[in-house]
């Protein structure tokens, strides 16, 4: 299954767990059917105390739990703690109690049904807590809705292994930790790969099975995200437990193993800590995605004049269509009263509009907004104004942020910490070139949102988190094919090939000033340069004439030598 068809299945099933009140290991007919343990019998078989569970407001704990992270993370009072995939609250509910009334604990989850029985939860937490230091936020572990460095601790209880993107989950967890912050979680992985009929299974799917990676995978992972001080235990309680119950997932598991093979030879329920480097301040000052790997990077030049330059490193353009420089901010507005939407039909308006904007080769503008108050429809009136005067004429439209049809279009570009209301410009390939808040909407800057096709080309590639070579050249550089030989070289290696992008510009070409502008490039240049970007808008190094794998290699390697542990720039190259 694809990323998108693993999040559909993934929503699909824990929305029918929130709307049921059961689990899939609960004793009520559920996703899986049923089975004799309860609920309350998991949670203190795998070592949450009797007093934790009973002060829990009612339907918080659903059976999901694979371990307990809050005891992993000893919490102390006055601590921010975030858990991924909060689900009806369980354990942010626990460790709002622990961190106390100076501290605070945060949930994310992207099911607007498990959103809204959390957040119900929330009085019940209130009145027999005393406390008021909880909350639950819409969005993807893998696009968290939190600023950088603002949380001392992250937790997650079985939910990682569901996520298509676990790579991404753990550069976000080192994004958002603050330096000497630490990680506490619980999760299903495996002792080696599963039987392939496993792996298809949507039911092993939403069980945690399907999705579990290698232990050996996860710790590499946490490696990569810039995370130390890893330690990884496998606790065998949980599954034998499962397998003692009866539980049914567990019992058609063992159908598809080989004779005499036992889930417990296959899978193991795994605690990880790690700490984020508490001397690493340059991810706590770098914005999200902004410019990282230093303040500049080296020009290199490879023709008479080999003295290095320097140039500033992030491009502006780049950086604010990805990050809305100046304008993203924290979603901070109180959690709404009443219970979420049903979930919508997979795709969305934004993402049904994208694909027709496409097919007739048109420009997209999206108009979020989140209150429908006299301030958005001011907004809405100067931004239906201003897009009609746009030549040739784009498509547009007006988007609730708060659907959940939208859920990963607004996790991915970060609208979910953008103030509202907000425009984004959007190419017809898919890139976002232009985001801003509308209230500084002008036709001017409507209109400038507009990129050419190498900027269109460019944006796209980052976005999807690709590095990127752009060749400046025509017919009157020379070198041309000198320099495209260690380009082509170096996207054929099959380190870098899946990851690279290749774009090719006319120097001359007038349409595209904007992006040589950003670029520091020369129009009127008679050598051909080569100029090499990495995510989030990072120009790692920019070659005139000739150029070699081996030279790119060493401009990236000496880029990801100066990230900052976690900024989740520079992709490690495929090992």
């Amino acid at each position: 299954m694809d990323a998108q068809t693993v999040r559909e299945k993934v929503r699909e099933g824990y929305g029918k767990i929130a709307g049921s009140g059961g689990s899939c290991c609960s004793p009520r007919r559920t996703c899986c059917d049923s089975t004799p343990v309860a609920p309350q019998d998991l949670a203190k078989h795998i070592g949450y105390s009797a007093e934790e569970l009973a002060a829990l407001p009612d339907g918080a704990n659903l059976g999901l739990s694979c371990g307990n992270p809050n005891a992993l993370a000893a919490l102390q009072p006055g601590e921010v703690v975030l858990d991924l995939g909060a689900g009806g609250g369980f354990d942010v509910f626990i460790a709002g109690r622990k961190v106390g009334p100076a501290g605070r604990a945060i949930g994310v989850d992207m099911t607007p049904e498990m959103l809204a029985k959390a957040r119900k939860n929330i009085a019940t937490y209130r009145e027999r807590s005393g406390l008021n230091n909880v909350e639950f936020r819409l969005g993807e572990i893998e696009h968290l809705p939190l600023p950088d460095a603002s949380v001392d601790v992250v937790i997650s209880n079985c939910v990682i292994n569901l996520s298509p993107d676990k790579r991404g989950v753990w550069r976000e967890i080192a994004r958002v930790l603050k330096p000497g912050g630490r990680v506490a979680v619980s999760d299903l992985a495996l002792l080696k790969p599963l039987p392939s009929a496993l792996v298809e299974s949507v039911e092993a799917l939403v069980g945690c099975v399907a999705g579990a990676v290698l232990v050996s995978d996860t710790e590499r992972m946490a490696k990569e995200a810039g995370l130390e001080d890893i330690v990884l235990k496998a606790k065998s309680a949980y599954m034998d437990g499962m397998v003692d119950w009866q539980d049914p997932l567990y019992q058609k598991i063992v159908g598809h193993l080989p004779a005499g093979a036992k889930p417990g030879d296959y899978i193991t329920s795994l605690e990880i800590t790690a700490r984020k480097n508490s001397s690493n301040l340059a991810s706590n000052a770098a914005p999200r995605r902004g410019g990282c790997c230093g303040q500049a990077v080296e020009t290199q030049k490879t023709s008479h004049n080999n003295k290095p330059m320097k140039t500033a490193a992030a491009i502006g353009m780049i950086a604010a269509a990805l990050g809305f420089s100046g304008v993203a901010a924290e979603n901070n507005q109180s959690p709404p009263s009443s219970p979420a939407p049903q979930v919508a039909p997979a795709g969305g308006k934004v993402a049904s509009a994208m694909s027709r904007a496409a097919e007739a080769n048109e420009y997209l503008f999206v108009f979020f907004y989140e209150k429908d108050d006299d301030a958005t429809r001011a907004a809405r009136k100067t931004f239906d104004e201003a897009v009609k005067k746009i030549t040739p004429a784009p498509q547009s439209l007006a988007v609730d942020r708060t659907a959940p049809a939208e859920i990963e279009f607004v996790a991915k570009f970060g609208v979910n910490r953008a103030p509202m209301p907000l425009v984004l410009a959007v190419a017809p390939i898919g890139a976002v070139t232009g985001g801003f808040k509308a209230a500084d909407l002008t036709e001017e800057r409507l209109r400038d949102a507009v990129a050419s096709a190498g900027l269109q080309k460019c944006l796209k590639a980052l976005q999807d988190r690709r590095l990127v070579l752009v060749c400046l050249q025509n017919g009157r550089t020379q070198a041309n094919d000198a320099a495209m030989k260690g380009v082509n070289e170096f996207k054929a290696d099959p380190q870098f090939g899946g990851m690279t992008e290749i774009v090719k510009v006319d120097p001359s070409d007038t349409k595209e000033t904007k992006l040589l502008a950003q670029l520091k490039a020369d129009p009127q240049a008679r050598t051909a340069t080569t100029a090499f970007l990495a995510p989030p808008g990072v120009l790692v190094a920019k070659l005139d004439g000739p150029t070699s794998k081996d030279a790119l290699k060493a401009a990236l390697q000496k880029a990801m030598a100066s990230c900052a542990p976690g900024s989740g720039c520079c992709p490690a190259p495929k090992k």
